[in-house]
């Protein structure tokens, strides 16, 4: 099955599957329960000082309307942070300044072609208690 990311560039979801599983992650995103977390939501959890169950319990409350809401703002910014550090916006040769990509553009095609990349440094900046 592909999916498409970006501006049109079609994925093998298998691609992304591997991008998010290597280097034995899945096995760390498995809990104490049994239950498989995102090993992402891991690294969220992790940053925050808690177990994936605790940051759970911990966002229904802190965000009622939505638990994913502080994830998926967490994850944002950290891609945002990993972008600007290793592969910035590219600036236009243009004489008008104009730039091709638009800041998404730009950020889907680093996340659907660096992931891989990405989730080590998350997991490092995780593992070496790196702020949330």
């Amino acid at each position: 099955m592909l999916v498409t990311v970006g501006l049109g560039t079609p994925l093998d979801r298998r691609t992304v599957t591997e991008a998010t599983s290597r280097d034995g992650d899945h096995q760390e995103a498995m809990s104490s329960m049994g239950r498989k977390w995102n090993p992402r939501y891991v690294c969220y959890a992790k940053a925050h000082g808690r177990t994936p169950e605790e940051q759970m319990a911990h966002d229904k409350v802190e965000h009622p309307g939505g638990c994913m809401c502080g994830f998926i703002l967490w994850l944002g910014a950290k891609w945002d942070e990993w972008i600007a550090t290793n592969d910035p916006m590219p600036r236009s040769n243009s004489v008008m300044g104009v730039v091709e990509l638009t800041w998404m553009e730009h950020r889907a095609r680093i996340s659907a072609t660096r992931a891989g990349e990405f989730d080590a440094w998350l997991k490092s900046q995780a593992q070496e208690g790196g702020r949330p």
